[in-house]
């Protein structure tokens, strides 16, 4: 669903700004990488074909980052991680968004924000829910 919305942007006669066509193929080519069907090799191929379709050149820090994260070239991290929170990435942000979610686990990234630990919830796993509201079918009258 994420891709046919990010192809539908993109493809639109509507004018957008570089900063969003940006973010919306970014979304696309996420949708490549956290493809569960197909092999790592292969999504990191598509990932790089959806990425070099367009013209990077005017970047923002966050924008780096993000391609940082899709490429996983962690090698300068801290240095992009500082330069998008230079541009405005806030905690918020950093914990919040799925392009975000591998490096939340490295330090060179989770020290900036005050990340500690954070546990991550891969597709596999499941969380419990309490239901605190009872029931009234349950309660005899």
């Amino acid at each position: 669903m994420s891709e046919r919305l990010c192809d539908f942007a993109l493809g639109s006669n509507k004018t957008i700004s570089a900063r969003q066509k940006s973010y919306f193929v970014i979304n696309k080519a996420q949708c490549e990488l956290f493809d569960p069907v197909r092999e790592e090799a292969h999504r990191i191929q598509r990932v790089e074909g959806v990425l070099r379709k367009h013209d990077w050149s005017m970047s923002d820090g966050i924008v780096e980052l993000a391609l940082t994260c899709l490429r996983r070239d962690y090698s300068e991290l801290e240095r992009k991680t500082q330069r998008a929170m230079a541009d405005g990435l806030t905690r918020s942000q950093a914990l919040t968004w799925s392009i975000f979610r591998e490096v939340r686990k490295i330090d060179a990234f989770a020290k900036n924000f005050g990340i500690k630990s954070l546990p991550s919830l891969e597709q596999s796993e499941t969380v419990e829910v309490i239901d605190l509201i009872p029931d009234v079918r349950d309660q005899s009258v």
